[in-house]
């Protein structure tokens, strides 16, 4: 599909999601105001429509008779990106992304059914630098761009099989969009490999996706949560601008195959005394198999000099990732008048490996601190308001698995700051 076909599906993104600077490389540390303020911990919870996401057995858990929600957020990115072409450092162009996610859950049957469905944005990376390109083919200013985002439409059911133990899934769709925009060295083994091009992909694809989850009452005042997401694997159609020295410019269709990765949580709440609830979740993310590489086809090229070099090229990005075990930490203390703040705090690995980072993918961040505010207004709507913020250590690359010694000897730094209203209505 041509690429202006995709402005209208861009725009939707982009007021539905954020770019740069999550968690675990790309996954985000907690969805809306209520469980971002306490750390991002939701498994065990069931006071937020976010946990038709997080553990859609919950649903049956929530107060009355359901809840309706709506969220937004704002990040604020700061990125830097230094290499031999750029000794000084760039900084990243740290515009505001917002994001946010709606969901409505419904009980039926006395409770014992509940009935959900959210739209949410749970993933995703991206990045903007105009620096000094590689010489001599791509010297002078260059604009190196990303923008990866996966978008979850997520219906769902919960049944409490006892007063105690509750089970829940969600069956839909996942959306999922990349862009990738700069200079390059081609990967593709052939006549073109090592060959410089500046080059401009986008491709956009949609694919299953479903969780399951329990939660289960182990005391009156502890809650367990378990949660599986599955994998979700795209396929992701476009097109890819190419210019290479001494040939000109080509277009090519593009198939780029994006992975997800599946990821298997448990969380604990625990209300420590009669006001104060603490809670723990640990989540092991599988990287290893999700972003072992991206692979892109690229077929029917319209200039005829590539057509008669390279008629098809099949490049394979390497990333090599490792998998990550996030763990959240959070606690909520309850005011007088309906009021709650929160707290929380969030570690995980950073997996992206030293060797395959570039400018395109720069999601380093290990740590995350966050706190909340709510309040309920008028006896039926509740306001949450939160801020967290990102951060991780200054990474350097040596030798870079790329072929063409692009981002060898390179540095980044990455951090990020999160503000999160959500509005709720009990049924």
């Amino acid at each position: 599909m041509k690429r202006h076909g995709w402005k209208l599906f861009a725009l939707f993104g982009m007021l539905s999601w954020s770019a740069t600077a999550m968690a675990d490389g790309v996954i985000r540390d907690g969805l809306g105001a209520r469980s971002t303020g306490r750390g991002g911990t939701n498994i065990a919870f069931a006071d937020t429509g976010v946990i038709i996401y997080d553990n859609p057995g919950g649903m049956t858990n929530v107060a009355g008779c359901g809840l309706a929600e709506a969220g937004f957020d704002i990040l604020l990115p700061s990125t830097v990106y230094g290499d031999a072409d750029n000794p000084g450092g760039v900084d990243g162009a740290d515009n505001p992304f917002p994001a946010g996610q709606v969901s409505i859950i419904r009980k039926f049957n006395g409770g014992r059914l509940a009935l959900g469905a959210g739209f949410f944005a749970p993933a995703g990376f991206g990045s903007d630098y105009l620096m000094e390109g590689p010489a001599p083919f791509f010297g002078g200013p260059q604009q190196y761009k990303s923008l990866g985002m996966m978008m979850k439409l997520l219906p769902g059911a919960a049944y409490q099989v006892t007063d105690r133990l509750s089970v829940g899934a969600t069956l839909g769709v996942g959306i999922n969009h990349m862009e990738l925009e700069g200079p390059y060295s081609l990967q593709s083994p052939g006549q073109l490999q090592g060959t410089p091009a500046l080059f401009d992909l986008q491709a956009t694809g949609a694919a299953p996706v479903w969780s399951v989850g329990m939660q289960y009452k182990a005391t009156k005042r502890t809650t367990l949560g378990l949660t599986y997401i599955a994998e979700t694997r795209f396929h992701n159609h476009g097109d890819t601008v190419m210019q290479i020295p001494g040939i000109g410019v080509n277009e090519y269709q593009t198939d780029l195959q994006v992975t997800w990765p599946q990821s298997l949580g448990l969380g604990v709440k625990h209300r420590l005394f009669r006001d104060l609830t603490v809670a723990a979740d640990v989540i092991w993310f599988d990287w290893s198999n999700a972003k072992e590489s991206y692979t892109a086809n690229f077929s029917e090229p319209t200039n005829p000099v590539v057509g008669a070099l390279a008629p098809t090229l099949t490049e394979e990005y390497p990333l090599n990732w490792r998998d990550s075990v996030t763990v959240r930490l959070g606690s909520e203390y309850y005011l007088c008048g309906h009021r709650t703040i929160r707290a929380g705090y969030i570690y995980h690995r950073n997996p992206i490996p030293d060797a395959t980072l570039t400018p395109w993918i720069q999601t380093t961040l290990e740590h995350g601190v966050s706190a909340g505010y709510g309040w309920r207004f008028n006896r039926v709507w509740n306001l949450d308001v939160a801020y967290q913020y990102n951060w991780g250590s200054d990474r350097n690359v040596g030798d870079s698995s790329f072929i063409g010694d692009d981002f060898s000897n390179s540095r980044i730094v990455t951090e990020a700051h999160w503000a999160y209203f959500s509005v709720m209505r009990p049924f």
